[in-house]
C-alpha cells in the first residue's frame, strides 16, 4: 500500500463524496421533518426517502474513508496550534457522525421490532433483534 499523497487541494473523488454525503444528510433531515401524520401516504413516502438517504450516507462513508486514507488530504496550514487541533477534532467528529448516525437509526428501528425497509427495491434488513421495552415505547 502506498503512502498518502497530499496535494494542494482535495481530489475530485473527495469533493464528490463530501457533497454527496452533505446532500444526503440534508435530505434525510428534511424527509423526517416533513413526513406527515401517522398512517398517511406522505409519511410512508418520506420515511422511505429518509431510510434511503441514511443508508446511502453509510454506503458512501466507506469509500469516502478509504479514499481519504489512500489519497490523503491537502497539507494543513501551519500557524495556530489550537486551530489545527480544533479543525482535526471537528473533522474526526464529522467522520464519526457519518458512520454513527445511520447505524444508530437502523438499530433504533430494529430495536423497535421492525426491519429497515428500503422501498422500491423490496429490500429489508435487521441488524439486531427487537427489544420488548422499546417496541412498546418504554425506555
Amino acid at each position: 500500500m502506498s503512502s498518502p499523497r497530499p496535494t494542494d487541494r482535495y481530489t475530485s473523488p473527495a469533493i464528490f463524496f463530501h457533497w454527496a454525503i452533505f446532500l444526503l444528510v440534508a435530505l434525510a433531515y428534511l424527509a423526517i421533518e416533513i413526513r406527515g401524520p401517522r398512517g398517511s401516504d406522505s409519511r410512508a413516502f418520506w420515511t422511505s426517502v429518509h431510510f434511503w438517504a441514511g443508508t446511502l450516507v453509510l454506503v458512501l462513508a466507506v469509500p469516502r474513508l478509504l479514499w481519504r486514507l489512500w489519497a490523503g488530504a491537502p497539507p494543513e496550514i501551519t500557524g495556530n496550534r489550537l486551530l489545527t487541533f480544533v479543525s482535526r477534532a471537528a473533522h474526526l467528529a464529522l467522520y464519526v457522525f457519518i458512520f454513527a448516525q445511520p447505524l444508530l437509526g437502523m438499530l433504533m428501528v430494529n430495536a423497535g421490532g421492525r426491519p429497515v425497509n428500503l422501498a422500491w427495491v423490496n429490500l429489508s434488513f435487521t441488524l439486531i433483534g427487537a427489544r420488548a421495552a422499546l417496541a412498546q415505547g418504554r425506555p
